[in-house]
């Protein structure tokens, strides 16, 4: 029989090193979205993103500021993933401009990155807006205010329904008076109290009397265990429902997965059924064409988050805001 050799298909390539010589820069138009992105950043104050980083240790791989005009560029290409990212730092002649000769960084540092500046988005955005008033693009006399809804990363599911909570609390406080043969009314605080003042006794009975608690088909309860259960059971569902009215606060709805997000009827509806779906109510507010203004309310009711988005609005800004324009919504 002939013997099998192994073969190694794989070619032996002799290492390169490909390098150029030229000049970037005069490869794009001089009208090129890089320039504008370069020049609006370096003009920027951005010595707070120094604070994001430890003073100890390693230099980061790319300078805050040249990681910054990447990210904003890219977004403007429609590039929001990572590793898209990364690719285009890699290969594309305009990223590689922007980095100027620096290491080319990977996903991980893109995404770390991302996290480290979004506490300075807001610094970020007023430090572009009063450089859009300085160069006479926008005056913010009169802003334009609308608002989206946007469906939350959220189980449509999971929903706490106030309505329904405080009826359970109420039906639970009733018979918690009925149990105890009180007919005053009392607090909240006051019923805890002697609930768990209840609890205690039966709990100090049943360490002093031994008694072990049985579980399971044809094993009989003592008294005893019974009342400790039931004690228990009210204790827990009295913090229960304090703790989803204090989540809910003013709002008549929200999801357990996020508890930022309220239940509200949006646009798309590919149900046709009307179903309420966990949203953030995102208000936005332009002059100019100039985004100017944006943040996410858990209230659905636009004239309820106008107060206090025209507010935050006057306190960012120092120039005086002479006419809203919105529409019948706001009221």
């Amino acid at each position: 029989m002939k013997s099998h050799t192994k073969i190694n298909y794989k070619a032996k390539i002799k290492k390169m090193q490909l390098s150029f010589s030229f000049d970037l820069a005069n490869d794009f138009d001089m009208d090129d979205e890089v320039f504008l992105v370069h020049n609006i950043i370096e003009e920027m104050n951005l010595s707070f993103l120094t604070s994001a980083y430890f003073h100890k240790g390693r230099k980061p791989v790319v300078e805050p500021r040249t990681m910054l005009k990447v990210l904003v560029f890219a977004y403007l290409n429609r590039k929001y993933s990572a590793r898209d990212i990364e690719d285009a730092c890699r290969y594309d002649l305009r990223f590689r401009w922007l980095l100027n000769n620096s290491k080319t960084p990977d996903h991980v540092t893109i995404n770390r990155f991302r996290n480290k500046i979004y506490p300075f988005m807001d610094e970020i955005s007023k430090q572009l807006i009063d450089l859009l008033i300085e160069q006479g693009e926008v005056d913010l006399k009169s802003i334009y205010i609308d608002g989206t809804k946007i469906e939350a990363n959220a189980n449509r599911y999971t929903f706490v329904w106030k309505k329904s909570i405080i009826k359970y609390q109420k039906r639970l406080i009733e018979k918690i008076l009925e149990y105890f043969n009180i007919n005053d009314e009392l607090s909240k605080g006051d019923l805890k109290k002697l609930v768990l003042k209840e609890f205690n006794n039966v709990r100090n009975i049943c360490k002093s009397k031994d008694i072990v608690f049985v579980y399971g088909q044809g094993k009989r309860k003592t008294e005893e265990q019974k009342r400790y259960e039931l004690f228990e059971e009210w204790l827990n569902k009295l913090d229960t429902y304090e703790k989803h009215l204090e989540i809910m606060g003013e709002r008549n709805s929200y999801s357990k997965t996020d508890h930022d997000a309220t239940f509200m009827r949006l646009k798309d509806d590919h149900m046709k059924n009307g179903q309420l779906k966990p949203a953030y109510n995102i208000q936005c507010a332009t002059n100019g064409g100039y985004v100017v203004g944006i943040e996410g309310f858990s209230n659905p009711a636009d004239m309820k988050t106008l107060p206090t988005f025209v507010n935050s609005l006057l306190e960012k800004y120092d120039i005086k805001i002479d006419r809203v324009v919105a529409d019948s919504g706001y009221e």
